[in-house]
Formats: C-alpha cells, structure tokens, sequence
C-alpha cells in the first residue's frame, strides 16, 4: 500500500504538470488518504503529497481548495524547518501563488515580498524559482496599483531569462505579463 500511495502522488504530480487536474487530484486525495492515516499528519511524505494535492487543485481550477491545504503545510513546515529551507520557502511561494489564483493579490504580495530576498539569497538571483517569483511579484504589484515597481521588476525578471532561457514556457509568460 506504501508504495501504491507513493505511485499515486508520483502519477497526480505528473497529471498536475500535463494540465489533468481532475485525474491528478484523484490520484493524490487517495495517495494523501493513506499518508495521513498510516504516516500522520506531519510526515514529510504526507506534506509533499498534501502540497501537490493543493497544485492539482489550482490547475484543476479550484484554487479556493487549494490555500487551507497549503496552509498547513507552510504551518507544518515552519515547525519543523529552519527560516532558510529552500523547501520552506517554496512552500511560501506556493501559497502566494495560489492567492493570486484567487485575486487575493495583497497577500500574494506580502508573501512574494518575503519569499524573494530569501530566493536571492539562498537559490541565486538566476534560479528559476528565483525568476518565477519575480514575475509573480511584479505581476502582484501590477495588480494592487503599483505600476512602476512591477514594470520594474518584471523587466529584470525577463532580461535574465531570455538570457539563460529564452525559449523556456516561462519566458514567454513573463514577456506576455510584461505587455
């Protein structure tokens, strides 16, 4: 069964990735179901499938779902991680992006405006993640009337990937925000 529930959130993660959030949530509530009951509710592996489950649901058009699971993660996370984990931090972006999803745009700022020092800091200025945070910050300040800033930012953000990905998906979201 371990490892079923293990396949199960492999495959919903894949699913999440290839657009299919409906089979990928099927897979990952099954897989979350089993990783709570017999691992509980703060183990690792519980955690990563709980954090996946809420993507599945924001690609599955049901961002809504998506924040209270991300929630305790992030809250779990901070009981057991230090500030600086990457992982920490990414469970942080997660949240930001999922309130944007749901045009909860003051505290997707808030969050981004916390997750991106600590990127530049630990991951670099030229990581992806680092660079997705920029954009979705500067998107943020798009948003909540702070023009300049986000036309700023999101200028940086796209100088450096057409400079180290010009072709990547995520390029070409950043240049298309930035219109």
């Amino acid at each position: 069964p371990r490892v079923e529930a293990r396949l199960r959130s492999t495959l919903g993660t894949m699913l999440t990735y290839l657009g299919d959030g409906p089979e990928a949530v099927r897979q990952m509530e099954a897989a979350l179901a089993w990783f709570t009951t017999h691992l509980g509710p703060d183990h690792p592996d519980t955690l990563a499938c709980m954090n996946n489950l809420a993507l599945g649901y924001t690609v599955a058009g049901r961002s809504a779902d998506a924040i209270p699971l991300i929630e305790r993660v992030l809250a779990a996370r901070q009981r057991f991680l230090a500030a600086d984990d990457p992982l920490l931090i990414k469970t942080q972006y997660n949240l930001g992006c999922a309130f944007l999803g749901t045009n909860r745009h003051k505290e997707a700022l808030d969050l981004f405006e916390r997750t991106l020092p600590a990127q530049q800091r630990i991951l670099g200025p030229n990581h992806p993640d680092t660079l997705n945070t920029m954009v979705n910050l500067g998107a943020s300040y798009l948003l909540t009337g702070r023009r300049a800033e986000g036309e700023t930012l999101l200028g940086s953000a796209l100088a450096v990937q057409r400079r180290v990905a010009p072709n990547h998906p995520h390029t070409l979201r950043s240049a298309f925000i930035r219109q």
